[in-house]
């Protein structure tokens, strides 16, 4: 059998000579490029030399050549040698009555023509050479096929393109050995990966992938590995090997099909993969992601549209863009116990502004969820409209260093808004925000909610709808920029208990206890204190009872503090009704208004025994004051023991 190294072929003698005669000269055939094999598609140059006993070489003219297997190698006149298919070829050289014959081994395939009919790529043909960008792309839709144990070789900077302007499929791989895809050449990043461009299903199993993610031939650096940029793809038993930068990256509209298990990504210089929200809940089970020089999973900007979960604990969990959870399924994304939440500046959560969804983060048992900072501060999280029986949920979680505090684009590090979404809270710390911790519109927290801490924001812990006040769970809402829960909106419509939670509530722009059906009562806890701001009136049209104790006065009072007049008062209406009660309470720098018109507290009708060990400190005007009613009490008698002192105007007074 014929050698298959090229270089060594030069065998026959001429016709006036024997092999073992080396006083004879003899014909020797010499290639221009030697290699150990050549590609289909390659061609070499080959001369024919005489070589003396003494080792001179000359170049013999009048050689006739031909190939004994033209099926694998043909020859030109002129000693042009053009490979045709994979095998083993021998060329032989005749000058005269001498010849000389070199054996050629063609191994592989050279590919530089787009792919726009089905092909199979043989293993019996590898390696198969991939050079620049190779598409894969017709009309109807090629496959191109990949047999096990196939060898695929890529050039520096090439790629494999599947779809384009027109579909195509990649199917590699179905049993026996692997197909592998590598650089023609040792190192990482040398080529750069397999791009898939369209919705057509592509499938690899039982597949090595080795030293890709390099940059293209226009420098374009956004691939991975694998890059899939929409549709579904199969992965079973894929291996990604010491790539540069992403092993893998699947874009916001991209998922992984059923099916797919054991996708492994080891020994990258990166991060581990680039993720859209869908393809991360349903990311490939069973391999291994091991050896990166980042032990992250980035997810990027996109919509979840079904439930599913990031419980692949071990990696962390970085999230570079907007995460959407919301859709006509009512998604579900879960956060399981233990998950560590990386968040770039420009993170963000939106749950339930693209149709309803709904997000639970932690779990009552297992180790807590840490949302951690990789800038100054990140975005945050909104919740909007989740109905259901499962509201979303933090549970024994913590968020740092979100929001934003720029003026004209204030953030909240957490907002809760629509009617139908409450939020359910259990051992939630809030750290650092830069501007309000939390506002909630809507619903408020879920029943159940409780150990809510929030420290070091640069506005207020709390901004929440007046009608959800009563929803505040118990914690610690100190150690803030402004030790205060913001009240929006004015109007009570449902009767509600307000317990104390250590900082002041501030309505700026007062409360109005009213409703021309329900007949609201606001029952207000011990230690309960309300700010009011200026033009602001506490109005009870149902009833208001702000019942404290002696070491724990419920208090009134206005902005800035300690200046009289800083807010009307508290003014009970012509509905108003003896179910009202001041007892052991105090109204501070009340009396706005007209001398003749103003007092802390007004009355357009007395029910009776409204107003019990009560201090009335700094009115601008009256203590109390009663518009066009009979007084029913003497609020100023000692049976009553209350207070009334620095007022501007009389203690008690009647208009007109």
């Amino acid at each position: 059998m014929m050698p298959t190294r090229l270089w060594m072929g030069l065998l026959l003698l001429g016709a006036c000579g024997t092999p073992s005669d080396a006083t004879r000269d003899r014909l020797e055939i010499q290639l221009a490029q030697r290699q150990d094999s050549y590609i289909v598609g390659d061609s070499v140059a080959a001369t024919a030399v005489e070589v003396a006993a003494d080792g001179t070489v000359r170049r013999v003219s009048g050689v006739a050549w031909r190939s004994l297997q033209p099926e694998i190698a043909v020859v030109s006149g002129s000693g042009k040698i053009y490979m045709l298919a994979v095998g083993d070829a021998t060329i032989e050289a005749e000058a005269g009555s001498r010849s000389s014959r070199i054996a050629i081994a063609v191994r592989g395939i050279r590919h530089r023509l787009p792919v726009t009919r089905s092909e199979v790529w043989r293993a019996a043909d590898s390696p198969h050479i991939v050079e620049g960008e190779l598409l894969v792309s017709g009309t109807p839709a090629p496959a191109l096929t990949i047999e096990p144990g196939t060898t695929v070789q890529f050039t520096p900077a090439s790629m494999l393109v599947i779809g384009g302007f027109e579909p195509g499929r990649l199917v590699a791989s179905v049993g026996g050995d692997p197909v592998t895809f590598q650089g023609d050449s040792a190192g990482r990043g040398t080529w750069v990966g397999i791009v898939f461009n369209n919705d057509l299903r592509s499938e690899l199993r039982n597949v090595l992938i080795r030293h890709c993610g390099g940059a293209s031939r226009t420098g374009a650096t956004q691939f991975g590995c694998l890059s899939v940029s929409r549709g579904e793809i199969l992965l079973e038993g894929v291996s990604i090997i010491e790539p540069h930068d992403f092993g893998l990256r699947m874009e916001s509209g991209a998922i992984f099909a059923p099916g797919s298990r054991n996708l492994s990504i080891t020994g990258g210089d990166g991060p581990i993969a680039a993720l859209g929200p869908e393809a991360a809940v349903n990311l490939p089970r069973g391999g291994s992601f091991t050896g990166n020089a980042r032990n992250e999973f980035h997810i990027g900007t996109g919509r979840l549209k079904r439930s599913g979960s990031w419980d692949l604990l071990g990696p962390a969990w970085r999230v570079t863009g907007q995460v959407q959870v919301g859709g006509p399924a009512n998604p579900l994304l879960r956060i399981p116990a233990g998950a560590v939440v990386l968040v770039d500046s420009t993170a963000r959560f939106q749950v339930g502004s693209e149709g309803p969804g709904r997000l639970v983060v932690g779990a009552l048992t297992g180790p807590p969820v840490v949302f951690q900072p990789l800038a100054s501060h990140w975005f945050g999280i909104e919740i909007g409209d989740s109905p259901g029986p499962e509201p979303s949920a933090f549970i024994r979680t913590t968020l740092s260093a979100c929001g934003s505090a720029i003026q004209g684009a204030r953030q909240p590090c957490l907002k809760v808004f629509g009617a139908q979404t409450a939020l359910l809270v259990d051992s939630l710390t809030i750290r650092d925000a830069a501007w309000n911790a939390i506002e909630v519109a809507g619903a408020g927290f879920a029943p159940g909610s409780k150990n809510l801490t929030v420290t070091g924001s640069g506005g207020v812990p709390l901004s929440i709808s007046v009608n959800s006040v009563a929803t505040i769970p118990s914690g610690d809402l100190r150690g803030n920029a402004d030790d205060v829960i913001e009240v929006t909106s004015q109007d009570i419509g449902e009767s509600a208990t307000w317990r104390d939670p250590g900082v002041p509530y501030r309505a700026l722009g007062g409360l109005s206890i009213t409703h021309p059906s329900n007949d609201p009562v606001l029952t207000l806890a011990p230690g309960v204190r309300i700010q009011v701001g200026t033009n602001g009136y506490v109005v009870v049209g149902g009833a208001l009872r702000a019942v404290g104790t002696a070491d724990r006065p419920v208090i009134f009072s206005g902005l800035p503090p300690g200046m009289a007049g800083s807010w009307y008062g508290i003014q009970i209406g012509v509905s108003g009704d003896s179910r009202t009660r001041l007892d052991q309470a105090q109204v501070l720098d009340a009396g706005q208004g007209d001398p003749n018109l103003g007092g802390a507290i007004r009355f357009q009708v007395d029910p009776g025994g409204v107003i019990t060990n009560t201090t009335v400190r700094r009115s601008a005007t009256c203590g109390i004051v009663i518009f066009e009613a009979p007084w029913t009490d003497d609020y100023t008698a000692p049976s009553f023991h209350n207070v009334f002192s620095d007022l501007g105007g009389p203690t008690r007074c009647r208009l007109p």
